[in-house]
């Protein structure tokens, strides 16, 4: 093995490569179907009350169908860099460098009537401002909660994951193509982030 030069740094770890998941959440499915599905009943509806011509209904079908596809286009995604994490949401896009992440963990989700557990997501708990001093934390709830909301943001991975009992089952057919693609995004999110120092693969 050839001797490291004399410029070279401490942690000569190769840097992971930039890599870049789109995905979509159930929510995103909600978001776009919506669209899909009351556009043209109403556009229908409004050619058939004649109260717009039936040219202006094309073009609101045409445009609208236009938009809805370019959301599409720039559906939900997760990309990891050399120096953040990088979340797109439907409505935002979130730029998170690796310095300020002070936790990354699965959070559960679960349902609103039989408060059981549907699915996780992973959450990234991170500084508002790395810059910024963060002073000690405070030991009252209710304090501890503002300094939360002060300091700190938290943003959610677009991929859902299984809860660990659902992760140990057997499936009873074969897995279709979408699972299998899922799958191996959940796989990669997973790698990327242990890459990083965060490893959630044993989390339970």
């Amino acid at each position: 093995m050839e001797p490291l030069p004399n410029d070279a740094p401490e942690d000569a770890r190769p840097i992971p490569a930039e890599v870049r998941l789109r995905t979509l959440t159930p929510a995103g499915h909600i978001a776009l179907a919506f669209p899909f599905a009351f556009i043209p009943p109403v556009v229908l509806a409004l050619a058939l009350a004649n109260v717009i011509p039936a040219a202006a209904c094309w073009a609101i079908a045409v445009v609208g169908t236009a938009a809805i596809w370019l959301k599409l286009r720039g559906r939900p995604s997760v990309g990891f860099t050399a120096d953040a994490l990088v979340v797109e949401s439907l409505f935002g896009r979130r730029r998170v460098p690796w310095s300020a992440i002070r936790s990354v963990a699965f959070d559960d989700v679960t349902d609103s009537d039989t408060h059981e557990v549907v699915y996780r997501r992973i959450t990234v708990r991170y500084l508002r401002d790395p810059d910024r001093p963060l002073p000690d934390m405070p030991t009252r709830l209710g304090d501890f909660r503002e300094w939360n909301r002060q300091y700190f943001r938290s943003v959610n991975l677009p991929l859902s994951f299984p809860t660990p009992q659902e992760e140990t089952a057997q499936p009873d057919k074969p897995a279709s193509r979408r699972t299998r693609r899922r799958d191996r995004m959940r796989a990669i999110v997973l790698e990327e982030l242990a890459k990083r120092g965060y490893n959630l693969s044993n989390d339970t």
